[in-house]
């Protein structure tokens, strides 16, 4: 992503995702397996947008702000990571300039 390839990180974080499923395979990894989905979604909201992907951005924007928000109830000091802050503001701020 950083180096401008986008139509290769979209692929890369899509691919991740899928391998991730949406749900961990067992109690104990939990919580990595959100941190992973949820920066991996965050990432993928970034470039889709940048790509002008406007239905994969959305897709995956409603589904981080979810685990975000499931993870600020369960765990009350993840709200203080300023990036996923960060990122929650930009994505509300692009989902309520979307048509």
């Amino acid at each position: 992503q950083a180096a401008g390839r986008l139509p290769e990180a979209r692929d890369i974080l899509l691919e991740l995702l899928s391998r991730l499923g949406p749900e961990a395979s067992t109690r104990l990894l939990a919580a990595a397996h959100l941190s992973l989905r949820l920066t991996s979604l965050a990432a993928l909201s970034r470039v889709a947008a940048r790509l002008e992907d406007r239905e994969l951005a959305r897709r995956s924007i409603q589904e981080g702000l979810g685990l975000w928000a499931a993870a600020r109830i369960a765990r009350p000091r993840v709200r203080d990571l300023a990036a996923f802050a960060e990122w929650e503001e930009w994505a509300r701020r692009y989902l309520a300039a979307l048509p």
